[in-house]
């Protein structure tokens, strides 16, 4: 298994979990409560959101850094963090990088949420549905 197909994997699993992340994301926008319906236990959609959100993050993370120990993808660091001339898939990872620093934005602010205040920051974090798309 190459470095590469390990990059494959964790920007996959990524998306998977920034997925699964915005669906609990809804549930916690919308009140549900675990404990009156399935699966009738307490759990904390909020705590659940937000531990998914580190790791679907840390796993996004994860995913180009991969490239930089690959000696067929030929990335270097500012290949990484600004991929305007990347190696290769140029206009794929332009997507990839805006979708990353989208989900960072939506990290940081929630951050200052007590500071922001709710509906201010509800508004911030709508990025989030836009790096989805």
């Amino acid at each position: 298994m190459t470095a590469v197909d390990l990059s494959s994997f964790a920007g996959l699993t990524a998306m998977v979990l920034f997925t699964v992340n915005i669906l609990l994301g809804l549930l916690v926008s919308t009140n549900y409560n675990p404990r009156k319906q399935w699966p009738r236990r307490h759990i904390s959609l909020f705590k659940l959101h937000n531990w998914n959100a580190y790791l679907a993050f840390s796993i996004a993370l994860l995913h180009p850094t991969l490239l930089l120990f690959s000696s067929t993808a030929k990335f270097k660091l500012f290949d990484i963090l600004a991929p305007v001339s990347s190696p290769g898939q140029t206009f794929y990872n332009n997507l990839g990088a805006v979708t990353f620093y989208s989900f960072l934005f939506v990290v940081v602010t929630s951050y200052f949420r007590p500071k922001l205040g709710y509906r201010p920051w509800k508004k911030l974090h709508y990025t989030a549905y836009f790096a989805a798309f």
